[in-house]
């Protein structure tokens, strides 16, 4: 197994793509909206390997494929992860403009803003930005990328500015020939979107269609969490709880800590979660998933005379 395969629970119905392997023969898993999980790797198997023993598919000859039919990829700047080894890749800016691109290029992370690389990439070029380790995925920092354009006799471009931050859902599911250099990598065309989800577009996704005034009520209304306390006890959010797997318990209550969170940080409201203590598996992930979140000023365990170890306050305002 590496990082990136795509795997399935024996004793469950979850799959997912493994972006970390731990300590105790554990392996951390992606599932479904970006949510990971943890899982003994004794009872993951491979995708495609166990569909392949399950259907008795014997491949004694090399299959007839049909030639992909090459597509050319539309003008604009690209980043692609080019596999130096089956971990290592580095991180190349494609230009596939008609401009020149002086880009400068850094890591975002709790600790604040890395430079890391600044290049002039003529157009139809590419230049080298970094490596990374697939190993270390759910560690890498959010990417961030500054650009200026010049097109001699053409009208000046804006400058442009993206930060990005990967999941694993996504990501490695990108792997398709770069163009200008025609290696296989991970690819993304990062001048057409920004790929990050802010606490802007959680605003948006809220709003209903109404007049603006009722809107802006409604809108408010809606941003704020359910309370400034959020119970993740799965008894407390679901009432059909007795049937459920780990797995699925462990899901739903980090769905429900993402949801409360992303409320949060949109309407500015500081907020606790009570998680309790157990085997700290589900606060470890929430103070994980916190450390890496650049829309909050800090975290700590709450009220320890109140909740114990089992709660923690997020201050975002």
């Amino acid at each position: 197994m590496n990082i990136g395969d795509k795997v399935r629970t024996i004793h469950g119905n979850e799959e997912g793509i493994i972006i970390a392997f731990k300590e105790n023969n554990l392996v951390e898993i992606e599932i479904e909206d970006g949510f990971s999980i943890p899982a003994l790797k004794s009872d993951l198997v491979v995708v495609s390997t166990q569909e392949s023993k399950h259907f008795e598919r014997e491949e004694k000859a090399e299959p007839v494929r049909p030639v992909a039919k090459k597509v050319e990829k539309p003008q604009g700047i690209y980043i692609c992860f080019e596999p130096i080894t089956s971990d290592i890749h580095q991180l190349v800016l494609i230009n596939n403009s008609s401009a020149e691109v002086l880009v400068s290029f850094g890591e975002k992370s709790d600790k604040g803003y890395k430079a890391v690389e600044a290049k002039h990439v003529a157009k139809k070029s590419f230049g080298l930005l970094g490596r990374y380790s697939l190993q270390y995925f759910e560690r890498w920092p959010k990417f961030s990328f500054q650009m200026l354009f010049h097109q001699s006799g053409s009208e000046q471009h804006p400058p442009m500015a993206r930060d990005i931050k990967f999941r694993a859902k996504s990501f490695f599911k990108a792997k398709q020939d770069a163009p200008v250099t025609g290696k296989e990598g991970f690819v993304f065309q990062i001048d057409r979107e920004d790929i990050t989800i802010n606490p802007e577009s959680i605003v948006e996704h809220l709003s209903e269609k109404k007049p603006n005034a009722e809107k802006g009520a409604e809108t408010a209304e809606k941003l704020k969490p359910s309370s400034s306390e959020i119970d993740l006890h799965i008894e407390t959010l679901t009432p059909k709880h007795d049937a459920l797997s780990p797995s699925d318990i462990f899901s739903i209550q980090i769905e429900a800590f993402e949801k409360e969170l992303d409320k949060a940080i949109a309407s500015g409201t500081d907020i606790t979660f009570i998680h309790g203590v157990g085997n700290y598996v589900l606060r470890n992930e929430i103070h994980k998933r916190l450390s890496g979140n650049l829309d909050i000023k800090s975290f700590k365990d709450a009220q320890k005379e109140k909740f114990g170890y089992g709660a923690t306050f997020v201050k975002v305002s």
